[in-house]
């Protein structure tokens, strides 16, 4: 059932005959239909929100008592632990370069002095790999988290963004 419908049902007008009333002032507040007169005018199923899940750091990403490490970033924000290869080796490993992976939006991650840093000569992170970055400095304690092009270096996260 429609509101215009429900409408004539209920109250006995149309909403042609309400528009010529002069409007009232209603303050700024929210409000809603009481659930049953919802269901009469919706008779559609609610939509169900989607759950995003936060990309999780895997332990052996960081591991406690490592001054220095280094793992791959995909461009969904999912971190693959290198378990002690090198950048290189791993982009061998499944037959690409380097450049092919930067080229695919993959960010190499290395974490050094309280820092992450991402880097890609070829395209900047994006919000996807931001968040899992953010996430990552902040549940490991990282002061800054960094993207270096190559050429130039920028502060995407510092420990001062947080309230």
């Amino acid at each position: 059932m429609k509101f215009k419908e429900w409408l004539m049902k209920e109250v006995g007008t149309s909403t042609s005959s309400i528009a010529g009333f002069s409007r009232i002032a209603i303050p700024l507040v929210t409000r809603m239909w009481p659930h049953p007169v919802m269901q009469q005018v919706n008779d559609d199923p609610p939509k169900k929100k989607k759950i995003k899940k936060q990309p999780q750091v895997e332990e052996a990403f960081l591991s406690e008592g490592r001054e220095v490490g280094h793992s791959w970033l995909d461009r969904r924000g999912n971190f693959v632990p290198l378990n002690g290869k090198s950048h290189g080796d791993y982009a061998q490993n499944i037959g690409k370069t380097i450049d092919q992976m930067w080229a695919e939006g993959w960010m190499r991650v290395i974490f050094a002095n309280n820092m992450l840093y991402a880097h890609n000569e070829k395209i900047a992170p994006n919000s996807k790999q931001i968040a899992a970055l953010k996430n990552a400095a902040i549940e490991n304690n990282f002061t800054h988290v960094v993207y270096d092009s190559g050429n130039d270096e920028k502060v995407i996260w510092s420990e001062y963004d947080q309230m």
